[in-house]
């Protein structure tokens, strides 16, 4: 029952996220441009896709074991097109306050902006495992299967010693960028060079976001 009510609720929400997306399109000049106009568009006919599957009976349509992964794939692509409507709003919002001058005053859109960092990394991994899953059994359809694509010349051994290389090469690299990161935040930027004798009085302090 609880997972029936998630079905439906998530439904309704990426219904609503296409809805939004059909309006900006439609009601908001959106079909003019030339790049985010088509997008908007995308996305509202596959949020609505996505939201019927939802609401369908897809385990009597393909049978239980069929329609749980299909299930599967259609929550996949929910979070990806959700979270992505999420980084697009984010950014109208920024464009907003850039056109009333009150982006570097707007501690909500600095806190959302902070968090949203890792939202192009669940979009990304919810698109991966959407593709990744949704392609199976085939690794090239209609010619080769998952299970016949490995090589008999790579050992266990060796795919343990390039992923366990792999992770401590990311490990070291997030660990630098989360110190740098942290390092020149709390220090705040240095005032600028003035070459031209502008003089600071006319210059915007930069606010210093702490972590």
């Amino acid at each position: 029952m609880t997972l029936q009510l998630m079905r439906r609720a998530g439904a309704v929400a990426i219904l609503a996220v296409g809805a939004v997306h059909l309006q900006q399109y439609l009601g908001a000049g959106y079909h003019v441009l030339p790049t985010i106009g088509p997008l908007f568009l995308l996305n509202a006919i596959a949020a609505g896709l996505v939201g019927v599957g939802l609401l369908m009976p897809i385990e009597r349509l393909f049978g239980e074991r069929r329609g749980e992964r299909i299930l599967g794939l259609l929550a996949l692509g929910a979070v990806a097109i959700a979270v992505g409507s999420l980084i697009a709003l984010l950014a109208l919002w920024g464009t907003w306050l850039i056109h009333k001058g009150r982006l570097d005053r707007s501690k909500w859109f600095l806190r959302a902006g902070l968090g949203a960092v890792v939202t192009p990394f669940v979009m990304n991994t919810a698109g991966w495992l959407l593709t990744e899953s949704g392609r199976q059994p085939w690794i090239v359809q209609g010619l080769m299967k998952t299970v016949n694509a490995n090589s008999p010349s790579v050992s266990s051994l060796d795919i343990w010693i390039s992923l366990i290389a792999f992770v401590l090469v990311y490990i070291a690299l997030g660990a630098a960028d989360l110190i740098l990161m942290l390092r020149y935040s709390r220090k705040g930027l240095d005032p600028d060079d003035d070459p031209e004798g502008t003089g600071s009085a006319t210059q915007t302090p930069t606010p210093v976001m702490s972590y």
